[in-house]
């Protein structure tokens, strides 16, 4: 094969572009191909082993990088989302040593500080996981903090792979699933993680089921309230709905999305609103990042009327305790979900919002003593539980405190402890 011409263009082509001859295997393997298409296979080539140099360099010093004891936590940061916010609010109340390996856009106007906030990876690319484990590396904490989201970490063997170098590369790993898939094929992409964190006990449930015990249950954390003035308040209601001192103001909070069935709630509100005439409905928020959300809008905009309104609005933490401070209930009215917690169900609690709610997993924290149980789809039910809450003043208010004690026994404050809790647990382990 030596004198072959055609394994001596091979070869000529790979060093042109590679700097280096064409192995045996590699004149024999491509050696039918024409000039063109030798000289693409070989730029693929330089590609994959650039990129394969690139990753034995970024883990080899990973690796040889003294770590300290803090945490590291990898999520976005400043977005329009709920994982964003529950990060910020945790990083916020840690005490120990921190960092964030955030997303490298923000999309937030009413932004939080970002000290030692590093923005360096995008949903999607291939190279996502090195960028995370590099940062890692510079920031030397000995534990790296994944909160997980399945429409970030799509690509489940990169989560894989990514939780598996790290610990390769002597981090300590510990992922917060906010949702657990009743899909058991994705345990095997998390579960190699030195502790996964779950919110909820049935959640904890499914996966001790399947035999993964290396988990610990941590309620969602609640904020803690922001001081409003009532009058200003009121103005800002005014400025979304017809509404006057002495209405029953019902409301829905978060993002507008077909998995909180506003629809049903936007009818029950409609036929409660004729028989009450002093009950008024306000939906506010804004859509989610998927399309089919903003084609929801204008199914919900018909609802509107004199006592119902529809906004969207991304509203900033001020605005969302205007809006509670002056409402009277909320509803929340997700279809059946996988095992996550909501945390615009925590906003309530931060404010004492007494609550009608679906039976879904997702709301399974405000629980009876707080909030009226009803069936999702089940209108006639949603719309009974808006009579009972817009006539019995007395069942507001005690559902109200049991929601705000409800709050002071998750702040975040406590949260954090437990999670630097599990952390000192697993550094002490070795």
């Amino acid at each position: 094969m030596a004198n072959d011409p055609q394994s001596e263009t091979v070869n000529r082509i790979f060093i042109q572009i590679l700097g280096r001859e064409a192995t045996r295997q590699e004149k024999s393997q491509y050696r039918l191909l024409d000039q063109y298409m030798l000289q693409d296979t070989a730029r693929t080539i330089l590609h994959s082993e650039r990129h394969n140099n690139e990753k034995f360099r970024t883990l080899d010093d990973a690796e040889k990088t003294v770590k300290h004891f803090g945490v590291s936590l990898v999520s976005p940061f400043n977005k329009q989302c709920g994982i964003s916010t529950y990060t910020e609010n945790l990083y916020k109340h840690i005490s120990i040593p921190k960092s964030v390996v955030s997303e490298s856009c923000a999309s937030r106007g009413d932004c939080v500080e970002e000290k030692n906030v590093n923005r360096v990876w995008s949903i999607g690319a291939g190279d996502m996981d090195l960028k995370i484990i590099d940062q890692a590396r510079k920031d030397g904490n000995r534990i790296v903090h994944i909160q997980h989201e399945f429409g970030i970490f799509n690509d489940n063997d990169m989560l894989f792979s990514l939780i598996s170098n790290l610990k390769k590369c002597g981090f300590k790993v510990v992922i917060t699933m906010h949702t657990i898939m009743r899909t058991l094929s994705f345990d095997a992409y998390y579960r190699i993680a030195d502790v996964i964190i779950v919110h909820s006990e049935e959640a904890a449930s499914r996966l001790y089921g399947k035999g993964i015990n290396n988990l610990t249950v941590v309620n969602h954390g609640t904020e803690e309230p922001i001081d409003v003035d009532f009058k200003e308040s009121i103005e800002f209601v005014k400025s979304m709905i017809n509404y006057e001192l002495g209405d029953v103001l019902g409301c829905s909070v978060g993002f507008i999305s077909k998995d909180k069935m506003q629809e049903e709630v936007l009818e029950a509100a409609d036929k409660a609103s004729q028989v009450n005439k002093k009950l008024k409905f306000l939906l506010v928020g804004d859509t989610g990042r998927r399309s089919y959300d903003d084609e929801y809008m204008p199914i919900l905009e018909r609802h509107k009327g004199e006592n119902i309104s529809v906004v969207k609005k991304f509203l900033s933490a001020k605005e969302i305790a205007m809006l509670l401070d002056v409402c009277d209930f909320a509803v929340m009215n997700y279809h059946p979900t996988n095992y996550s917690i909501s945390g615009a169900s925590h906003l309530l609690m931060t404010y004492g919002v007494p609550s009608i709610s679906s039976d879904a997993k997702i709301l399974s924290d405000l629980t009876p003593g707080m909030s009226l149980k009803v069936k999702c789809e089940d209108i006639d039910g949603i719309y009974n539980a808006m009579i009972n809450m817009a006539e019995d003043q007395s069942m507001r208010t005690s559902m109200g405190n049991n929601a705000f004690a409800a709050g002071n026994s998750t702040r975040w404050d406590k949260i954090a402890k437990t999670h630097e809790g599990i952390y000192r647990s697993i550094c002490d382990a070795n």
